[in-house]
């Protein structure tokens, strides 16, 4: 009805009328106070939590705890899932604070459009109280004003069980921001060990760099000791085969030397038959001498005798004189074999001198003492030469032990680095598998905000 027209009055005393119409508003008031209040008293919790945000988490909680239980989780991977979980509520509790932000704001809304209605209604009623009324009137006013308490006692229920509810996730705001206290601790402790693992592993590099150059060091010292011993194994076979080549040279030598000395005896054969006939040679001229001296003596003693015998004395000098002819011939002729026997001496001295030269070549001598020198040093350079080979098979194991003992260093330096090497790539298994969960977390939250 318009507020300008003003109805007569009616019989019944407006003491009822007062009482029926300001009885019911009384209260009203009060519980519009108290919506006030509670209004008032709820609007300190607008920018922490709605009940909304506990039901975006994805994991349920569960009562009496306020993190998923990670006790059938091994312990390798619950470092990474509780990264991943802090970072996953991070971004959860910016999302949830945003959109509890945006809730609380239109419930503010709504609820000032809603008080502001009641303000008008109140007052209304109120301009309402002060008119003159008839009993229809009356009685339609009382029928609005119970429903309009009824409506207000609906709010009510409606104010507390959202003061409930506010009061509820004041509750879960509390506990989610201990939890939300012990994730930033949790991942303080996990960025303080993801250091300590990443120091790990640079120290682990580094070592592993180092065993690297000490095995190429040592590969290095291998190949040398390998050129080493290879260049003495070539000197040493050289050695035998100079040695070889010497004892060749020196038996070729002996044989020739044999010659020479047969071609020696040879000549002496001949030299000691050359001066045996000289020998019977000039015994047959001291023969014929005396026998010419005799006969001489024995002609001179009967020339005096016989004149007769002159001619056999002259006969006799003519035999004389071809005696001393034939003896001046026999001097000759043994003058040639001397001037023979001494070209034959010099032919011996040459060859002496050639031997020497050879023996001196060959290091030996002809006579028995030096071959015994010569032998005996053979044999003490056998004897060196065995204890040369003997040391050289030290030696050789020396180096085969050491070659032994460094490849076994050398392979337990390749365990150490593959064991290492294999830490370092489950490392990286886990940096991608982490690297991986992120990525995949990021397109879970992209996808959720297109939906």
């Amino acid at each position: 009805m318009p507020d300008h027209v003003i109805k007569p009055k009616s019989k019944r005393p407006v003491s009822s009328v007062k009482k029926q119409v300001s009885a019911p508003i009384r209260p009203t008031m009060k519980i519009l106070t108290k919506k006030k209040n509670t209004y008032t008293e709820e609007k300190s919790y607008i920018c922490s939590v709605s009940s909304n945000s506990l039901g975006s988490h994805k994991y349920d909680k569960i009562p009496g705890s306020n993190r998923p239980l990670t006790s059938s989780i091994p312990r390798s991977s619950q470092s990474e899932l509780k990264k991943y979980f802090i970072d996953r509520s991070d971004k959860l509790t910016k999302k949830s604070y945003q959109t509890l932000y945006k809730e609380l704001e239109e419930q503010h809304k709504d609820v000032t459009i809603e008080l502001e209605q009641t303000k008008f209604m109140a007052e209304s009623l109120q301009a309402q109280l002060y008119k003159v009324k008839h009993d229809k009137e009356i009685q339609t006013c009382g029928i609005s004003l119970d429903q309009l308490e009824n409506n207000l006692e609906h709010l009510k229920t409606n104010l507390k069980q959202q003061a409930i509810n506010l009061e509820q996730q004041a509750i879960n705001l509390e506990q989610q921001e201990i939890s939300l206290k012990n994730m930033t601790n949790e991942k303080t402790l996990l960025t303080l060990e993801l250091g300590e693992k990443n120091e790990k592993l640079l120290t682990m590099v580094d070592q592993t760099s180092t065993l690297n150059s000490k095995i190429e060091i040592l590969n290095n010292t291998v190949d040398d000791l390998k050129k080493t011993d290879s260049e003495k194994t070539t000197r040493i076979e050289n050695l035998f085969k100079e040695r070889n080549k010497l004892k060749n040279d020196f038996i070729e030598l002996l044989r020739e030397k044999d010659l020479l000395q047969e071609e020696i005896i040879v000549l002496k054969n001949k030299y000691t038959e050359t001066n045996q006939k000289l020998q019977e040679l000039r015994s047959e001229v001291g023969k014929k001498r005396y026998e010419f001296v005799q006969r001489s003596m024995g002609l001179s003693e009967q020339s005096d005798l016989n004149i007769k015998q002159q001619k056999q004395i002259r006969l006799m000098e003519d035999i004389t004189l071809e005696l001393e002819l034939m003896v001046k011939r026999l001097t000759l002729e043994n003058q040639d074999y001397i001037i023979t026997i001494d070209r034959l001496k010099e032919d011996g001295v040459e060859l002496k001198n050639e031997i020497k030269q050879w023996e001196t070549r060959a290091g030996c001598w002809i006579n028995a003492h030096v071959r015994e020198e010569f032998e005996s040093k053979i044999e003490n350079l056998e004897n060196e030469n065995q204890r040369l080979n003997v040391k050289n098979l030290q030696l050789t194991d020396n180096y085969n032990k050491i070659i032994s003992e460094k490849c076994e260093q050398i392979s337990e330096k390749e365990r150490i680095a593959e064991m290492k090497q294999k830490t370092i790539e489950q490392m990286t298994e886990i940096m991608n598998l982490m690297r991986k969960t992120h990525v995949h977390n990021i397109d879970d939250d992209q996808i959720r905000a297109l939906s």
